[in-house]
């Protein structure tokens, strides 16, 4: 990943911080964790921590495939938006990358969150399917396709341990 796309990770990190809206969408939404169907996810069923990989993909030499971390935690008063807090995993220590908060999409199912940092300007994509979500970073305006993610739910004792809050303010 070039230097613009790794950027584009660190930034879809720092505007988590920006905004956290879980709790409410969670709330608000009707359908069970527990069944599985991507598109049909509830609130509780991103709460939580995630873990797995998030690949380069492309022609882009400065990418780096990482371990992440992602924190989705609730955003108050905002039942349709979810933050989220990512960090990657470096010499068996969690360090942040930053926080979104993502709008959540009923009719697709889909979290996403646009950002732009200096020149960087993309869009971080998830989908959940029951303890597994899938996402993507879509590099603009060119909409290439900058990292693959895989996350799988979590405790947090099989992690290392969070980052302070107020290390997401990058």
């Amino acid at each position: 990943m070039n230097n613009r796309a790794c950027a584009l990770h660190r930034c879809f990190v720092a505007g988590i911080i920006s905004g956290v809206a879980l709790a409410g969408w969670l709330a608000a939404t009707s359908v069970s964790a527990s069944t599985g169907v991507t598109g049909q996810t509830t609130p509780t069923a991103l709460a939580g921590t995630w873990t797995g990989t998030s690949t380069c993909i492309g022609n882009r030499p400065a990418c780096k495939n990482e371990t992440v971390v992602y924190r989705f935690v609730p955003v108050a008063d905002h039942p349709e938006q979810v933050r989220l807090l990512a960090d990657k995993i470096v010499d068996g220590k969690r360090v942040p990358m930053g926080a979104l908060v993502f709008e959540y999409d009923t009719r697709t199912g889909e979290l996403s969150s646009q950002f732009t940092r200096g020149n960087t300007h993309g869009i971080w994509s998830y989908t959940v399917a029951g303890e597994t979500t899938t996402g993507k970073l879509v590099v603009l305006p060119e909409r290439s396709i900058g990292r693959d993610v895989k996350v799988h739910r979590v405790a947090d004792s099989e992690v290392p341990t969070a980052p302070a809050l107020g290390e997401y303010d990058g």
